[in-house]
């Protein structure tokens, strides 16, 4: 497991318990380019939301980047967020409550086995492409006027 950014240290005690079982690489802080790359070559990508009020109605520009990889994409956070709709919507991954261990488990063991079958919508990750939703917010604009 390779994990760049800023770590939390209960997220750094947690995985020492799994270090028996699996390595665990702390990146750090990596420039933007070796990040989407790092993204562009995983098998999976983790999205944790914030645990915060407003979590379900905030997307978190990393999602937009994680999209057009085409990987699987693991959201932690509230099932019924705006991020996860939209990894629903784009067949890229799936949203799971903190709590849902059993859950994630199930998915992670997809994800390994290759047994996770969605095929990403291409046309539904170009909706949320940067040209695309700058387009909708230019017409929002012009609607305005």
């Amino acid at each position: 497991m390779r994990l760049a950014g800023q770590i939390d240290i209960e997220v750094k005690k947690d995985l020492k318990v799994l270090e028996t079982k699996m390595v665990v690489e702390y990146l750090g802080t990596v420039p933007r380019k070796q990040a989407l790359q790092l993204a562009f070559d995983a098998d999976l990508l983790l999205l944790p939301l914030n645990k915060a009020k407003n979590a379900k109605g905030r997307l978190p520009g990393k999602l937009y980047e994680y999209l057009r990889t085409y990987n699987p994409i693991l959201v932690l956070g509230p099932i019924d967020s705006d991020a996860a709709h939209i990894v629903e919507l784009t067949q890229t991954g799936q949203c799971f409550e903190y709590w849902d261990v059993k859950g994630q488990t199930i998915f992670l063991n997809q994800i390994m086995a290759k047994n996770w079958k969605r095929i990403p919508d291409k046309k539904a990750i170009e909706i949320f492409s940067n040209i695309q939703q700058t387009k909708l917010i230019a017409n929002f604009l012009d609607e305005m006027t």
